[in-house]
Formats: C-alpha cells, structure tokens, sequence
C-alpha cells in the first residue's frame, strides 16, 4: 500500500540516522501493485483484485510519499512481463508480455517528470490519508 511505502521508508531512515548514517541515501529499488484486473493478462482468481488505474494511481502516490519520507531514489519492479504466462504468472510490468503499455507507464513517467526536481519534501498524515509536498525551485508539487 502507499501508506507502507511512506511507514517503511520513514522507518529506515529513522534507523539509519539512529546509527549515525545520515548521510546514506535510500534508494527503493522494487515499487509497484501488480494488476491482477488486467483484461490482458491479469489474474482474476489472485488474493487482491488491482485494476489498472490502481496500479497508475499506485505509481504516482507511491513515489511522492517515499520521496516525503526519504527516499532518495525511486525504482520501479518490473518494467517488462518477462518469462510471463497469462493466468499462471502475476502481471507486475509497467509494459505487458506482448509490449502493449498498461496505464502505469504513462503514470510513472509524469511522476518522474513532475517530481524530478525536487529539492526536499515532506510528509503528513490524518485518519483520512497522506499528504506530500514537494518543494522545488519554483513551485510547490
């Protein structure tokens, strides 16, 4: 969930500077909610049902709140459906097996593009949600 991305995130942090390690950077290597609703390929029998405009939405509020929570670096698992077969294999790529785009691909791109240059960030928290705010030179994201 976004909220485990930010509470594991500031966790860490939390940790490394208790170690004395301010100054190493997280880095998350493996962000994503894999669209079992996928019409194309998705699992409908799985545990959890993400549809595609989760896993877009997922993309984007996940990025920004693991940046608020310290993140200095945000990758994405899995770009690509590799070694993929349709209702055996969970769908996890921004790019499905047969290079089509899921709605995800797009969404990472504008959070890459919106959020590139931010120089700090923040984030908040209420019984209804999260919020993050990015600061860059001229405009608060």
């Amino acid at each position: 969930t976004t909220d485990s991305v930010g509470d594991i995130t500031s966790t860490v942090r939390l940790m490394l500077d208790e170690a004395g390690l301010e100054d190493k950077q997280i880095w998350i290597t493996e962000l994503n909610a894999s669209p079992t609703l996928d019409p194309t390929g998705g699992m409908p029998d799985a545990g959890i049902g993400i549809s595609l405009e989760q896993q877009a939405d997922f993309m984007i509020q996940a990025t920004a709140i693991a940046l608020a929570a310290g993140a200095e670096r945000v990758g994405v698992y899995k770009l690509f459906d590799s070694n993929f077969e349709v209702g055996v294999s969970e769908p996890f790529g921004l790019v499905r097996f047969d290079n089509t785009y899921r709605p995800a691909f797009e969404a990472y791109q504008y959070a890459i593009g919106t959020f590139a240059d931010t120089n700090s960030a923040i984030a908040g928290r209420s019984q209804n949600g999260r919020l993050a705010i990015l600061e860059q030179e001229n405009r608060t994201v």
